[in-house]
């Protein structure tokens, strides 16, 4: 989606919450590339009197990404949390937010993705087409995998990826994920490329990768471990969309300048035809691993 954005969250902080403090991460990428591009962003919390309480601040920008911080005392009441930016092309915005003070009497019950899941597109995807695949898990923890599965339809002959997972410390409060990995695997279960670590900014790790693939059937598969705590992370969503506000980031698609279609972490990836170079994104996390070569080519022999 282009244009301005405009969201805006209500929440009830409740009894023993004392303070909180929040990670966001949205894709901006450059001017003249297709990817996913979200500029301007500011991120406030105000108050039930309308009172600002907290405001983000840039922690830098890194691999295609912008990632802030944002923090504050708080009390027991009602709050609102307020994005706003431009959305150039397809945008992508992650937000999370974790409450401190004393527990309350029963743990969070389990929500959001399954750690293990894996899920199909129907439709093949298309040159121009865009899929954010995005995970989010509260209150599991263990061993994650997702897989996606699509088929690369005729003319595509690329594409481009970016991830981006929460990794705060081991002793805070905040979503958690590491040992990351993805890998993206041909109908013969030979993997083709793999993500190449691109660093860690504020609380996000993230990654890339892109390259030249045939029509055809590929699974996109994320690996990794959930800490002992919540945790956002980026990988699924079955269904060709775009979406400008949200918490995680992977894409499939593919976009055709001259027409001026958006396209669009994992997550998220690209589709291109041509000489452009196609790109696939896909959130997912990895903290103090290794970075990873991707495979020469399409047909590599699996690691």
């Amino acid at each position: 989606m282009c244009g301005p954005v405009d969201c805006a969250r209500v929440f009830t902080v409740g009894a023993g919450v004392t303070s909180f403090s929040g990670a966001a991460a949205w894709e901006v990428n450059t001017a003249g590339a297709l990817d996913p591009r979200l500029v301007g962003v500011n991120i406030d919390i105000f108050d039930a009197s309308n009172v600002l309480v907290a405001t983000d601040s840039v922690a830098g920008v890194a691999n295609g990404w912008a990632v802030s911080t944002l923090g504050a005392s708080l009390t027991p009441g009602t709050y609102r949390l307020v994005i706003t930016g431009t959305g150039v092309r397809a945008s992508s915005m992650d937000v999370s937010l974790s409450l401190s003070g004393t527990p309350g009497a029963a743990p969070p019950a389990p929500s959001g993705t399954p750690l293990l899941q894996s899920s199909t597109l129907a439709a093949p995807l298309a040159a121009g087409d865009t899929v954010f695949i995005d995970t989010t898990s509260v209150a599991r923890t263990g061993a994650l995998r997702q897989e996606l599965t699509f088929t690369a339809g005729a003319g595509v002959t690329g594409f481009t990826s970016q991830a981006a997972w929460e990794v705060t410390g081991a002793a805070a409060t905040g979503p958690r994920l590491i040992g990351v990995n993805v890998d993206l695997v041909d109908s013969f279960n030979n993997v083709v490329f793999s993500d190449l670590f691109g660093g860690i900014v504020g609380e996000f790790a993230l990654s890339s990768f892109s390259g030249a693939i045939a029509p055809g059937t590929y699974t996109l598969v994320a690996d990794g471990h959930r800490g002992s705590r919540r945790l956002p992370r980026r990988l699924a969503d079955a269904h060709r969309k775009h979406r400008d506000c949200r918490a995680g980031a992977g894409n499939l698609r593919a976009d055709d300048r001259r027409a001026g279609r958006p396209r669009l972490r994992r997550p998220a990836s690209r589709f291109a035809t041509g000489r452009r170079r196609p790109r696939l994104i896909a959130g997912t996390p990895r903290r103090g691993r290794r970075p990873r070569a991707s495979a020469a080519a399409a047909g590599a022999g699996r690691r």
